[in-house]
Parts: structure tokens; C-alpha cells; sequence
């Protein structure tokens, strides 16, 4: 089965939208911690910061709810004099892109339930967050991966490459930067995905509704539709 192939059945069974209350932030939160844990990407006896706290109370927390469970998250932390997470293991690249960009964010924190798998919630996700940054005005998205991944965000969601491999400072584990133009990214999504068949077309599944509406309404209405 294609990646694509069940988005309608994923958008109609699910709720996707930014964590607007506390117990679906904590339930993010857990759910962040289980699946970096089933990874074993734990932070370092010797860290002391607390993974499962938000950097600055900017940063957004967006979440996939099937039948009132949280099975999927991801987190968007906005620039600000505190920095971004990014900053500790790949510092020049994002100062680069602070030079490029009049405003910039991160993304951090995807984790989907492993009953979930195989939904494809990432897409939606990442619909919400696109949004969101659009409603925000961000101009340029950073993202460190694992090297094993960096090929699907490239050629997927068209992230570019910003620099070379290193160990992160807090996990066990090698991280590589990738960065997105978003006033580019249109432009980059039309011309990979522009005219394919409509369960495959990301430029008009990333296009669609981008400005009917605050992204920060939707899950409260979602949830009330199901209630």
C-alpha cells in the first residue's frame, strides 16, 4: 500500500490540530518520552534538563487523537532569545538560516504510536504545522534527524541538507541538520507533485485550506463533532 493511499480514511477517522489542553499536552508528552525510550534515545546520565519540558512557552505541541486517544505528535518551536534546541548540536547552521530568514522555527519531537504506524498520520500533522507557520509568518523550518531519515523528509516534504553529521550532545545517537524554505516550498511542492493523481498530489494536499481558518480552533471543533 502507498503512502498516500488512505489519507481519506486517516482525515475522517482522526483529529488533528495543536494541544490546546493540559491533558492532551501531558499525554503528548508521554507518549514523546515512550517512543524515544522503545529507541533508545535517552538523554545522557549527566544531562539535567528534563526532556519532557517545553524550551519556552512558544513552542506548539500538535497532536493526532483517534477515539479520544493521543497517537501522534510533533512540536514546533519558534526562534526566540532562548535559541532553539537545534542550537546545541548544530549551532552554525542555524545561525545561517537566522541570516537568511527573518523569522525561523523548529520542528522536534515526532512520535506516533506504534498502533498508528501505519495510518499515515505524519502527513496531516505536518499540514497543521505548515499552517501554523504560515499563520505565524515563519520563513525557514530547521529539523535534525537521524541520518536514516534524512531521505524521506528530502525527497517527501522536500528538506534541504544544511550541513554534515554529528553526534548529539544529548542522545547516544548522530544527527544530522535539514532546513526548509517556506516561501519556496510551494513553489518546490507544485513542481514535484503538480498533476498526479489526487491521493498523491502533496502540492495540493499541502495547498489545500491554508488560510481558511485558525489552525487553533480545529481539534476543539473535531472533538466536539465527536462527542
Amino acid at each position: 500500500m502507498g503512502l498516500f493511499t488512505r489519507l481519506d480514511e486517516v482525515l475522517s477517522e482522526y483529529s488533528f490540530g495543536l494541544a490546546l489542553s493540559e491533558s492532551d499536552k501531558r499525554a503528548a508528552l508521554r507518549l514523546r518520552r515512550e517512543i524515544y525510550e522503545r529507541k533508545g534515545l535517552l538523554p545522557k546520565p549527566n544531562d539535567t534538563r528534563a526532556d519532557d519540558q517545553l524550551p519556552h512557552s512558544g513552542a506548539a505541541i500538535f497532536v493526532a487523537v483517534r477515539r479520544g486517544e493521543v497517537v501522534g505528535t510533533v512540536t514546533i518551536y519558534p526562534d526566540s532569545a532562548a535559541g532553539l534546541p537545534m542550537d546545541d548540536v548544530h549551532p552554525l547552521e542555524a545561525r545561517r538560516m537566522r541570516c537568511r530568514f527573518t523569522t525561523i522555527a523548529e520542528v522536534g519531537h515526532l512520535a506516533v504510536a506504534q498502533k498508528a504506524r501505519q495510518s499515515r498520520i505524519i502527513l496531516p500533522l505536518f499540514h497543521r504545522l505548515f499552517r501554523w507557520c504560515l499563520e505565524h509568518k515563519v520563513e525557514g523550518l530547521l529539523i535534525c534527524v537521524h541520518p536514516a531519515s534524512a531521505r524521506v523528509y528530502g525527497s517527501l516534504l522536500k528538506f534541504a541538507l544544511l550541513g554534515r553529521t554529528r553526534e548529539h550532545p544529548r542522545y547516544s545517537a548522530p544527527s544530522v541538520p535539514l532546513g526548509l524554505d517556506l516561501l519556496a516550498a510551494r513553489d518546490q511542492f507544485r513542481a514535484a507533485y503538480f498533476g498526479l493523481k489526487e491521493k498523491m498530489d502533496l502540492f495540493s494536499f499541502f495547498s489545500s485550506d491554508l488560510r481558511t481558518g485558525p489552525v487553533t480552533a480545529e481539534l476543539a471543533v473535531d472533538r466536539a463533532k465527536t462527542a
